[in-house]
């Protein structure tokens, strides 16, 4: 999960040697808190809920992908009891926040 996270963050980065990609992680009343921050070119959010449905690509359509990473993800977190969001808007970037049992680890 955490992979394919930050693999996105830097794929669909376009800011070249300024891109910048951030990995938090803090424990919170038994729930590991992480959240994937970059500040690539955003999502609009009228596609905030489509990004998680599978063979769903937004973006730059050069940018080799399946459309199935982050609905397997978000799968994976739902099934450990977690759950994901996405934070964004066009032009500042993206930030996945997902919660994860500590129990899961």
């Amino acid at each position: 999960m955490l992979l394919n996270l930050i693999g996105n963050a830097i794929k669909h980065n376009d800011k070249g040697e300024q891109g910048l990609v951030e990995v938090l992680c803090e424990n919170c009343d038994g729930h590991y808190l992480f959240g994937i921050r970059d500040n690539g070119p955003g999502i609009d959010a009228q596609h905030h809920e489509r990004v998680f449905q599978m063979y769903q690509r937004v973006g730059d359509s050069s940018v080799e992908g399946s459309g199935m990473g982050l609905a397997i993800v978000k799968k994976q977190i739902e099934r450990q009891g977690g759950s994901i969001r996405l934070d964004s808007n066009v032009g500042d970037g993206v930030t996945f926040n997902f919660v994860w049992p500590v129990n899961s680890v």
